[in-house]
């Protein structure tokens, strides 16, 4: 959860995105402006429009790619090695 004055501070989920990543984008965005995300495998999050989430634009991953190229070559500070590094079939942080 966040509060008027991050969003305000970091801007809302970006509406340059038309399917993807506007997530991702926004989490790192709070984590650039010294916030922490917390991640809690209890919760499921359903998006309304699925088959819209189920679609990767080529525009969507560009804009992510030019955007956070820096922090996706750098080694995840939070990653674990107990955990699986694969998830049907896609390597973490394969966006290609």
């Amino acid at each position: 959860m966040f509060n008027k004055e991050i969003s305000k501070k970091i801007g809302n989920f970006s509406e340059e995105y038309k399917t993807n990543y506007y997530d991702i984008d926004f989490c790192l965005k709070n984590r650039k402006a010294g916030k922490l995300i917390l991640f809690n495998p209890y919760v499921k999050l359903e998006f309304i429009d699925k088959d819209k989430k189920e679609i990767i634009l080529d525009e969507d991953k560009n804009i992510f790619n030019n955007r956070w190229q820096e922090k996706i070559n750098k080694t995840d500070e939070y990653f674990n090695v107990n955990l699986e590094t694969f998830v049907k079939g896609q390597k973490l942080w394969d966006i290609s």
